[in-house]
């Protein structure tokens, strides 16, 4: 079952392939959805100890940020080492790595952005 924003875009990206003739403008639509999602909806995450930035990220549906996929992060400024994932300024522990995301931890970041409720 997708979700209401989901669907959404998946509409329109149907309407789109089956009304456009010219195969050049449907890379546009997918550009300009993309460019759509990420500006309007990011959150930044920063380090709790210093206020460093260490991620622009995506994030859709309340509720709190337990993990960050890593296809949704747009900015990556965090410093990764042994599977980790540590402010690049102070060395604060953020998160440590999994296989598709990075599970945070949460009393080493704050954010602060806008967010797309489900």
């Amino acid at each position: 079952m997708l979700r209401k924003w989901e669907r959404q875009v998946w509409d329109t990206i149907n309407a789109a392939l089956f009304s456009i003739s010219e195969p050049r403008v449907v890379p546009l639509l997918f550009y300009s959805l993309l460019t759509y999602l990420h500006d309007e909806n990011m959150i930044v995450i920063k380090c709790a100890r210093c206020k460093t930035k260490i991620f622009k990220y995506l994030k859709i549906g309340k509720g709190k940020v337990l993990r960050c996929f890593e296809e949704w992060i747009a900015e990556d400024s965090g410093l990764r080492e042994e599977g980790q994932v540590k402010c690049p300024k102070c060395g604060n522990l953020i998160g440590v790595e999994e296989e598709k995301w990075v599970k945070m931890n949460r009393s080493g970041f704050t954010y602060s952005g806008k967010v797309i409720k489900k």
